[in-house]
């Protein structure tokens, strides 16, 4: 019986694993920029982007691993599946009306143990999403797109989105994985990215290459359940908050948790390559009606950034949180239009936990070799921080708009092996520079100066860093 079942197991998952390496029969879209770069600071655009329709219609499979991080130090890692699918964003109410915004996506994210019996599993969402329900979606917000060249000269092409959800356990209780915040918020809100990958046709393969990659994070406790009013999952320090431990899903697997952490002088960013673009809510709309959600044009950024300290959360032992400074001053993190009109911006500390306001987990990376191309030597972060910043294309009354932002996203640091993979699409007829820095992160503010750590929360204003 007991070999029955192993059998069993073992072939389920060689299934799955099977399943995910089957050829794609959805082409890669027909598109490099995005349309995001107009030169024309708060102009209207369209994006062009990797929409729903154009995603393999079953999903994608991967490999993945999942982590609990205590202190800093100790990890317990799971290998698990993960399927990946994509659908019109269904809008959420409070926010323009139920309409999402014009580069909102939603995402269906479901994860499976391998491994026998009591093995763990949970899901972001449902089939289909259903509107105003936050667990049946990751939110997904449109970033950036590049390619990479591999060594055999395919070009993969990258869709970022950085994405908000909650994950609902349906099995596996066990001290890790299961957060002890559960039951008392029956759902664990998770924050980081969505990369899409297409790879055009490879004639060795017969197939288009589909895959993606993610990080998402549950924040240890004193940041995710941060006690303030106006934190909706806030609890007081206890056992319940984990303060000492925070939990984390990346994809694919043959991930390194911990593995070589970079000098702090590693994060340092200084380039032509950052922008900021907004979505905002004034278009003018018949009497009675909301106003619609828009995208406008990117605007260029003066950015430097120092980290100043390397420590853990909540006052536990170890480091691998990098702390850093976001100065704000004539040029310094100042965002550039043509027309010369910018407006300053920076970090702000709000609460002792985050020392100098921006703090950068650092996860682990991945292996030189045994894992796809796209992925070797890649050092993977999770970004939390609170931002002090005037949108100078919300053309709403000062009194209205958010200028205390609390932002969520992932930071990508290429192998230099690899000499600066990345290249980004800055203008409109050719590749931008390359780079070895993918920095990205938004907003997460509902309501005018609210702290939303680890509550659910919609993006607005996105920060693209690169070095």
């Amino acid at each position: 019986m007991k070999l029955s079942a192993c059998l069993l197991v073992c072939l389920s998952a060689c299934l799955l694993v099977c399943e995910g390496l089957t050829a794609q029969i959805t082409p890669c879209p027909g598109r490099n920029d995005d349309n995001f770069k107009t030169g024309t600071c708060c102009a209207n655009v369209t994006p062009d982007y990797i929409f729903p329709s154009e995603f393999p219609p079953n999903g994608i499979m991967n490999s993945g691993s999942y982590a609990c991080i205590e202190n800093c130090s100790t990890v317990t890692a799971f290998d698990t599946t993960v399927t990946l699918r994509m659908f019109p964003h269904p809008g959420i109410m409070g926010t323009a009306n139920g309409q999402p915004a014009c580069d909102e996506v939603a995402f269906v994210l479901q994860v499976q143990e391998i491994g026998l019996p009591p093995a763990f599993s949970f899901s972001i969402g449902t089939n289909p999403p259903v509107n105003n329900v936050r667990s049946s979606f990751l939110s997904g917000k449109y970033m950036r797109t590049w390619v990479t060249i591999d060594s055999d000269g395919f070009v993969h092409q990258f869709w970022r989105f950085l994405v908000s959800g909650d994950a609902v356990w349906q099995s596996g209780a066990r001290p890790c994985p299961i957060p002890p915040c559960i039951p008392t918020y029956p759902s664990m809100s998770m924050h980081g990215h969505i990369d899409i990958e297409c790879t055009e046709f490879n004639p060795h393969l017969g197939e288009y290459g589909w895959s993606f990659n993610t990080q998402l994070t549950h924040y240890a406790g004193c940041l995710s359940h941060i006690n303030i009013p106006q934190n909706t999952r806030n609890l007081p320090p206890s056992s319940l908050r984990h303060d000492d431990t925070s939990y984390h899903f990346v994809a694919p697997g043959g991930f390194n948790w911990l593995a070589n952490p970079p000098a702090a002088a590693s994060l340092n960013t200084a380039s032509n390559l950052d922008a900021l673009r907004s979505t905002v809510s004034h278009v003018n709309t018949p009497i009675g009606q909301p106003s619609l959600q828009v995208c406008q044009s990117e605007a260029a950024l003066r950015t430097w950034g120092q980290p100043v300290s390397v420590t853990c959360a909540c006052g536990q032992p170890g480091n691998f949180y990098y702390n850093q400074n976001w100065p704000g001053g004539p040029n310094q993190n100042a965002a550039l239009c043509p027309m010369s009109f910018e407006k300053e911006w920076s970090s702000l500390v709000l609460v002792p936990e985050i020392p100098t306001g921006f703090v950068q987990q650092y996860l682990g990376e991945y292996p030189p070799a045994g894992v796809p191309y796209v992925m070797r030597g890649i050092k993977i972060f999770a970004v939390l921080g609170t931002v002090s910043y005037d949108d100078f294309c919300d053309l709403r009354l000062d009194s209205e708009k958010e200028t205390t932002h609390v932002v969520f996203g992932s930071n990508h640091i290429y192998d230099p092996r690899r000499q600066n993979e990345p290249i980004l699409f800055a203008s409109f007829t050719t590749f931008g520079p390359t780079t070895d820095m993918l920095l990205d992160f938004g907003n997460n503010v509902l309501a005018n100066d609210s702290l939303l750590a680890g509550a659910p929360g919609w993006t607005n204003i996105l920060w693209m860093i690169s070095r």
